[in-house]
């Protein structure tokens, strides 16, 4: 908001033919979505693997250790594809979303693609799909 508080929160599309009782990233803080004071994530993907590695929370801690939002989604990205695998060996994938407590966002993704928007107030909105 315009004081610089932050919060964040992340819905799911779910995942098709789940395991009765399987409990995915988006209702764990700090895996599919955190915010603090310094900035907000919110992350959507292989949910395993999200939770895995506290996707959020560690973006969260890049910025606050004084990198950009778009710096902190593509290291905390990079990091889960080379650290958690498939049964066939392949990389995790995931999209990540991340904004500063002043204003700056950024996004990255490890998926063939992700559809986004954004917008600012004093600034046109953008969609990019």
């Amino acid at each position: 908001d315009r004081q610089g508080r932050l919060a964040a929160a992340t819905s799911t599309g779910g995942t098709p033919l789940r395991p009765s009782g399987r409990v995915g990233d988006t209702p764990l803080p700090g895996a599919g979505f955190y915010a603090t004071t310094d900035a907000a994530a919110s992350a959507t993907g292989w949910g395993e693997a999200i939770a895995t590695v506290l996707l959020c929370a560690r973006a969260v801690d890049v910025v606050a250790a004084g990198q950009s939002p778009v710096v902190a989604a593509r290291l905390r990205l990079q990091h889960m594809h080379r650290g958690v695998r498939n049964r066939d060996g392949q990389g995790a994938t995931g999209g990540l979303i991340v904004l500063d407590a002043a204003g700056h966002g950024g996004w990255a993704f490890t998926t063939p693609r992700m559809a986004r928007g954004g917008w600012r107030e004093g600034a046109e909105p953008w969609i990019a799909v």
